[in-house]
This record gives C-alpha cells, sequence and structure tokens, in this order.
C-alpha cells in the first residue's frame, strides 16, 4: 500500500510540474524578433511587438501613445501578445515618426488581423495606419472587404493601390512597404509567390517636405478627418482587429532582407 501511494503521489506532482510548465508557455511566453540570431538590426528605428504593452524595443525608446490599449492573442497564440483595435474609438500614435526618418526613406513591416465582422462594409475603408503632414501629402494603408490595400497622394487627390492578400498565420497577416520621397514599394505574397509593386510620382512628397517635423504615424485611424471634414473623409474609418508585431527601418531594406521576414520557418 505504501509503494502505491508513493506512486500516486509522484504522479501528482508530475502532472503539476507539466501543468506549471504548459500555464508558463502560455502566458509568459511571447514571440520577439530580437531572439531569431538572424534578425535584421541595422537601421531599425521602431519595434512594437505588443507584448502587453506599447513600448519601443528598438533601444530608440520611440514608444506608442494610447489610453487604455487592450491586448489579444498574437499569430502565435500568446496572451497579450498583439494589441486590439475595437473600430470604434481607438488608435495609436506614434510620435515625431517623420523625424526619425533621417534619410528620408523607411520599411515599414506589420502582422494585422481584421475582425470577420469588419469585412462586410464595401463602402469604407478600415485604416490600419496612416501618416499626413502640413501640405496633405498623405499615406494610409487600410482593409477593406477582407483584403488590404493603400492610398496616398495630395488630400483630396489620393490614389489607390493594388488589394494585397498578405502571408496568414492564424488570421494574421504580413505585410511590408518601403517608401521614398516621392516613391512607394508594396511587398506581397500571393498564392505561393512572393513578389512586390513599386509606383513613383514626383509630385508626392509623402510627408517629407510639408512640416515633418510634425508628422506623426497614427495605428488604427486615419489622419485626413484633421482636415475640412466632408463625405469623403467618412470614407475612411477606425480599424478593428490587432496589430501583432511592427517593425520601423530607417532605410530600405533589401529584397533578401525582406524575404527574411516571410520565410515561413521566421514566422
Amino acid at each position: 500500500m505504501k509503494a502505491i501511494f508513493n506512486t500516486l503521489i509522484l504522479l501528482v506532482l508530475i502532472s503539476l510540474f507539466i501543468s506549471c510548465e504548459k500555464k508558463d508557455s502560455v502566458s509568459d511566453t511571447s514571440h520577439s524578433y530580437l531572439d531569431e540570431s538572424g534578425f535584421i538590426k541595422e537601421g531599425l528605428i521602431g519595434y512594437y511587438p505588443f507584448n502587453g504593452d506599447l513600448k519601443d524595443y528598438s533601444g530608440y525608446a520611440h514608444n506608442a501613445m494610447g489610453s487604455n490599449p487592450t491586448f489579444a492573442s498574437d499569430r502565435n497564440n500568446h496572451s497579450a501578445g498583439a494589441i486590439h483595435f475595437n473600430g470604434i474609438s481607438d488608435f495609436l500614435i506614434i510620435p515625431d515618426f517623420g523625424n526619425t526618418l533621417v534619410h528620408n526613406e523607411g520599411t515599414l513591416i506589420i502582422w494585422c488581423k481584421i475582425e470577420t465582422s469588419n469585412i462586410a462594409n464595401s463602402q469604407s475603408e478600415s485604416v490600419v495606419f496612416s501618416m499626413v503632414d502640413s501640405i496633405r501629402s498623405s499615406f494610409l494603408f487600410s482593409s477593406r472587404m477582407g483584403a488590404f490595400e493603400y492610398s496616398f497622394g495630395n488630400y483630396p487627390l489620393l490614389g489607390g493601390g493594388s488589394l494585397l492578400s498578405g502571408i496568414d498565420k492564424e488570421g494574421f497577416k504580413l505585410f511590408a512597404l518601403s517608401f521614398t520621397d516621392n516613391s512607394i514599394t508594396l511587398y506581397d505574397y500571393a498564392n505561393g509567390v512572393y513578389q512586390k509593386e513599386t509606383r513613383s510620382n514626383p509630385g508626392y512628397s509623402f510627408g517629407f517636405t510639408g512640416g515633418r517635423m510634425d508628422q506623426d504615424l497614427y495605428l488604427g485611424k486615419s489622419m485626413i478627418e484633421t482636415f475640412d471634414s466632408d463625405a469623403f473623409d467618412h470614407f475612411f474609418t477606425y480599424f478593428k482587429g490587432d496589430i501583432d508585431d511592427l517593425l520601423i527601418y530607417d532605410r530600405i531594406l533589401t529584397d533578401d532582407e525582406i524575404a527574411y521576414f516571410f520565410n515561413p520557418v521566421k514566422q
């Protein structure tokens, strides 16, 4: 009997140990690109994993700002590993975004997920992020009907971009874009093929020549509403969904560097 009792006690202890290990893996271990040996750090000026906070982990302390942020599970099913937006009033600001881009160029990489209740309205675009300067040079990355697209130009004359499908993991889509004073390149992954599209227009400054120090990066809302209100303004709505990782570089990444993020092994 004593041997049986001791065996039962041992089994209980082993069960408790396994339970604690499982709990730790779910609640305490979140993905971070900084933990990867091949992660690209050159030119990184903003890294927001949104693992329960709004901090910038690039080392530059360009922390995001927002009131009462809500967190959700990320693409790796870690709790509080992504930031949630309610589609009504939630948004974040990264202050002085334009001022940090010392070379007038940059690359943004983002994982985001649209809530299914927000994909039925074909008459509006849910803005993932946007930036606008004092001479109304604008750029918006938005979602509509379950797909993503971009708009840019001098408000209110905004030109649209191609619909983007992105690479998918647990409903989160991965996108990357790079930009200069007068061009923008979108990197996409559709039907198993990695591809990119570049658009240029010397008439567009993408926010670098007009009040650049005043240019903040907004996540979850459009900055166009800061201008005269008209019917066009209401076309862009608050984002409803989640953002996992956001990375900002002050240079244009090479194709090989972009491919690093689209590698399924690194997701």
